[in-house]
Order: structure tokens, then sequence, then C-alpha cells
């Protein structure tokens, strides 16, 4: 086991993008820095921006032990200026609550943050395919701006001290600019997720995630609509978005929309006494950098039914907890679904149990203090 590691006098820096005050805003982020928060060994500030009125400092979001800082308002409705921006000029208005460690969750904020503390050791977390977001099927206002975002990335790859990847698919790549860069895969909340008092029995599927193009909610639907009649039971697809009108309207196509529950997000342990009702997870979006939802729901003993590409760390195939459906069609992933195996979902948990963020964090922690 990793032992914690040594407390600091100076809490360190967490510069979160997304607002603080907004709780129905829930993603990758959200989750990897509550968790953390949570397990954490050392003392940590979180700078964030605000939705709508500017809430008080100390917003509820993550730990009220924890202090935190709106740096930046951000409208409601998108306009002209990135919301990027606004957070840099956050961060100029704001350099005094920087410390001497920073960590940073935006690879474009990586200059920002070495210009305005020169000394500071910064940190930079990747969470997703940096490479795959160039992509089609990407949500990433970079994919219209693949050299300028090339040259970003090379940039703040060697101005940031400390690299941690959570995407093995894109590490190759990323360790050719950075070569001591650290490739982490993600862990799941022993917390809040695991096996706790399932009942009985477990039927239908869930899918968890954004309701965007990037994760394919509208094949989760139609690929539910191509399984026999009353193979599938239910779909409950758990998230937000601006495609849920399009998802009730595809259903509604299909001749499904009775048979599909949609539901708001959840905090981590409703999610997983949700996850318990369900015997399989249905996994689809376009890519990955080390996707949580697959251990949380692995943890909580569901069967996986996913792709190669949403699965970067290989767990279905690791654990053998569930398959790869053989391409994004709706008819291979409905044959992979008739084709998951039936595993005790305590047997499932097991799988996983090391990927716990108990034991992981520490090592984390100790990756933030890492001497140059």
């Amino acid at each position: 086991m990793v032992s914690a590691p040594e407390p600091t006098h100076e809490p360190i820096t967490m510069v979160h993008s997304l607002p603080l005050n907004d709780g129905a805003v829930v993603g990758g982020i959200e989750t990897w820095i509550g968790d953390l928060l949570d397990f954490r060994g050392l003392e940590y500030r979180v700078l964030g921006v605000s939705v709508g009125e500017e809430p008080a400092s100390g917003s509820p979001r993550f730990d009220s032990t924890v202090a935190s800082f709106v740096i930046a308002n951000i409208p409601r409705q998108r306009k002209f200026l990135p919301h990027a921006i606004r957070l840099a000029l956050g961060l100029i208005k704001n350099r005094r609550l920087l410390t001497d460690r920073i960590v940073v969750h935006r690879i474009e904020l990586v200059p920002i943050l070495r210009l305005l503390h020169r000394e500071a050791r910064i940190i930079l977390i990747i969470h997703t395919n940096l490479e795959a977001q160039l992509r089609e099927g990407s949500d990433s206002l970079w994919r219209f701006l693949r050299i300028p975002y090339l040259v970003l990335e090379t940039f703040a790859l060697k101005l940031a001290d400390v690299v941690i990847s959570h995407s093995s698919a894109d590490a190759p790549r990323l360790k050719k600019k950075k070569p001591d860069m650290e490739v982490m895969p993600g862990w799941y909340s022993d917390r809040h997720f695991g096996l706790t008092s399932p009942p009985p029995s477990r039927g239908g599927m869930i899918w968890v995630g954004r309701f965007e193009k990037v994760k394919d909610p509208l094949l989760a639907v139609q690929a539910f609509a191509a399984l026999p009649e009353g193979h599938g039971s239910t779909l409950s697809l758990v998230g937000s978005g601006s495609m849920r009108a399009e998802i009730e309207e595809e259903a509604e196509t299909l001749g499904v929309r009775q048979a599909l529950i949609l539901q708001d997000p959840l905090d981590p342990a409703d999610l997983c006494q949700l996850m318990q009702q369900h015997r399989i997870l249905l996994h689809t979006s376009h890519f990955e950098g080390s996707p949580r939802v697959l251990l949380e729901a692995l943890a909580s003993g569901l069967v996986v039914v996913t792709l190669p590409e949403c699965d970067p760390d290989r767990w279905v195939e690791k654990t053998g907890a569930g398959i790869y459906a053989e391409s994004r069609s709706p008819e291979d992933i409905a044959r992979a679904i008739e084709s998951a195996p039936p595993l005790e979902p305590r047997e499932i948990s097991k799988y996983i149990e090391f990927r716990a963020g108990s034991r992981i964090i520490p090592h984390l922690e100790n990756l933030f203090l890492r001497r140059p």
C-alpha cells in the first residue's frame, strides 16, 4: 500500500474550469476533484467560476472544509467571450490566491499560470484523449484549429513541471513531447461505490454520461430499440445536456419511449443505488481518456457492454466482466447485449477492488510532491 504523503504547510491550488455553484453540471473532472478531496492527505484550495449570479466564496460544491474562491463569472447562455478566456482573466485578477503548487485540468491555462507564477510547481492533469478531441465526433472547438492546438499542447507540456495523463491510448504520443509524463488509469470512489444491499434480482440497462454528441446517447437508444422484443426491458439514461429533447424524439420514433427512463444527474451515493438495480451498463462514447463510469459500474456489480474505443484501459478484457460490440452499429451492440455474460454481482465487484480511490489517491498525491 502507498503511504500517505507528508502534509505541506501551504495548500495546493486547484484551478477548476467548471461552475462551483451549479450542481447540475456534473462531469469527470468534478468527480475527480470530489474523490481527491474525499481521500486527501494534503490541503487544497479551489479556484473556479460561477454561473449566473456570483455566489460568495466557500461554495458548497465540494467539501465545505476546503476553501473555494470564485474568480470569474460566466453567463448561462454562451456569449462571444470564450469560457477559458474569462477564467484566464479571473486568474490574472486573483493571482494572489495562487500558491507554490498548482493543479490545473485545462492545457490552455498552463501558459498563463506559468506567466503569473514563474516559481510555482504546475501539475497538469490530462483527463481525455487529446488527439481524439481533434477528430470528428468530438465536441471540442479545437477540432477546427488542429495546428494551433498542437503548437499550444507542445508548449504547455514543456511548461508544466508534472504531467499526469489518465489516457493510456494517447500516452505514447504525449510521451514523445514529455518523456517523464506519468500515465495513471482512473479509479472509483469506494466511499460511494461498491455492493451495499443489492436487490435480489437486477434487470434492464443503465447508461450514464453527458447528453452530448461525444458520448453518443442516441446510439444507446438505437441499440436498445434493436433488441428483440422483451429482451431489454428498460433503459435508464442518467445525465444532462443539450441532446435531451433529441433523445426523447428518437425514442418516440423507434417506439421505445415507454421503456426509456431519463434521469437527471445523481450524487454518487444515489447513482450507486440506482446502478445496483440494473444488470448491464451500456457505454457508447466516441472516445474516452480513462472512463471512471466503467469502474463504478464494475464495483457496483454490473456487466459492461461497450466498444473498444470506450475502454482504453481494457477493463472489460482484463476482468472478463463484459463484452465489446464488434462495431458502432445498433445491431452489433444489440447482439453484444444479448451475449453479455451472466456473472454474479459480487464476483464482478471483486475484480476491480484494486482500483479503489482510497488506494490510488495517496500515490497521486505523492506525484504532486515529486521533486524535479
